[in-house]
């Protein structure tokens, strides 16, 4: 009952503890837009009040013997297969065909491996400098529970310390830094900033060999169309341009 009140509301007295009216997420949104995230988890008792909602724009309220007419666009989400839900019987074939009117299918982060040095900057708004191994780490680590626990990383890895000071591999949990930390030596961070005057171009590594940890970095950022170039054939130094908003963001090594 308390879904469903918490969808289409419920008369007072309607069930233990309604003391009072209450007009539910349906009426609330009347004339605009309700988002269902995880539908896909919806009780098989309340997804044919939801068909008769988008069917006819009708309503009816926990406990009341009256109907209720909405004008409600809804937007639902879910991680769940749908279709494979309907072929086991735990989701309704005709609220999935009104559901799905238009659909955006969007694809896991393990899959677009190119978004997640972008995505950091958004999730994470404080945050300024990558390190390499770091930002390699970011790159490979499956990411399971796709952008919410990309934030909840970077948040949680960037609490209490300086905004300007470098995200390296010993801030990020073990689960993601593990796999780097059998590599030795670490080169300068990286700085993820608004390209301009103030910054310029990479400075030139000098001597030494090439680093070859940035090449998983560098293959990722190729295939989303970044800018990459070679500063010096004794070492590489990576520039990135990231279209994030109305500018652009530059990952450039720091000296």
């Amino acid at each position: 009952d308390l879904a469903e009140s918490e969808l289409f509301g419920h008369v007072a007295g309607a069930f233990s503890g309604a003391d009072r009216a209450h007009d539910g997420l349906f009426v609330a949104a009347a004339g605009g837009t309700i988002f269902l995230d995880e539908v896909g988890e919806m009780p098989a008792r309340l997804q044919p009040k939801l068909l008769r909602a988008l069917s006819d724009g009708h309503i009816r309220a926990v406990g009341d013997d009256r109907e209720r007419a909405v004008d409600v666009h809804v937007v639902a989400a879910t991680n769940r297969d749908l279709v494979a839900a309907i072929d086991v019987g735990e989701f309704r074939g005709d609220l999935y065909s009104r559901l799905s009117a238009f659909v955006v299918e969007i694809p896991p982060l393990r899959e677009r491996r190119s978004d997640i040095l972008g995505l950091a900057r958004r999730v994470a708004p404080g945050l300024e400098r990558i390190g390499v191994d770091a930002a390699e780490a970011l790159l490979i680590y499956d990411w399971p529970y796709n952008v919410r626990e990309l934030g909840q990383v970077l948040r949680a890895s960037t609490t209490g310390r300086d905004g300007t000071a470098a995200l390296v591999l010993d801030h990020l949990p073990a689960v993601l830094a593990d796999p780097i930390r059998t590599r030795s030596g670490a080169p300068p961070p990286f700085r993820l900033d608004p390209p301009g005057p103030a910054h310029g171009p990479p400075p030139h590594p000098g001597s030494g060999r090439p680093d070859h940890r940035v090449a998983p970095l560098r293959r990722q950022c190729q295939r989303c169309g970044r800018v990459l170039r070679q500063e010096a054939a004794a070492g590489l130094s990576l520039v990135v341009a990231v279209r994030a908003g109305r500018g652009r963001l530059s990952l450039v090594r720091s000296q």
